[in-house]
């Protein structure tokens, strides 16, 4: 059932996005529409796949064949997995919460770089160069796309 209010309350939010972007003039909304779009196309079939379990297993078996688990076996996997998500969730949504606190006291670059970096190195278990290097390469895409070519400022 939570996945259900999550994967709803993700496609609404998309789907509202989709819908602000429309409203947009055509040169404003080349970026966000798309983008919306995509979110919503991505949570819908996340949320139809929730409805309807059994679709989710015949695909599983389209896309590729797999051992079959016993049922208890699944449903200790199920009930592990969904404490386990709700505080991987919770991480992220603090994660995020800290960077748009920062944006406050700090330019979006710095800010990018630093949650890009702490949470490649921190959440994804990256090694410091690599998260270094994401981070850079991250800050750099959003200076380039928002500075230089949507001449954006924060």
């Amino acid at each position: 059932m939570d996945r259900l209010l999550f994967d709803g309350f993700l496609f609404i939010v998309f789907l509202t996005l989709a819908v602000l972007a429309l409203q947009l003039k055509p040169v404003a909304r080349e970026l966000p529409l798309p983008v919306a779009l995509v979110g919503v196309v991505f949570t819908l079939s996340l949320l139809l796949l929730d409805v309807f379990p059994n679709l989710q297993a015949k695909l599983n078996t389209v896309i590729k064949k797999q051992p079959k688990e016993t049922a208890k076996e699944q449903q200790e996997e199920h009930s592990g997995a969904k404490e386990t998500e709700w505080k991987n969730i919770l991480r992220i949504v603090l994660w995020l919460v800290v960077f748009i606190v920062s944006l406050k006291w700090a330019d979006y670059k710095i800010g990018t770089f630093l949650f890009v970096f702490l949470v490649a190195w921190i959440e994804g278990r990256v090694a410091i160069r690599k998260s270094v290097i994401l981070s850079i390469g991250t800050t750099a895409f959003f200076y380039v796309l928002f500075d230089l070519t949507l001449n954006a400022t924060f």
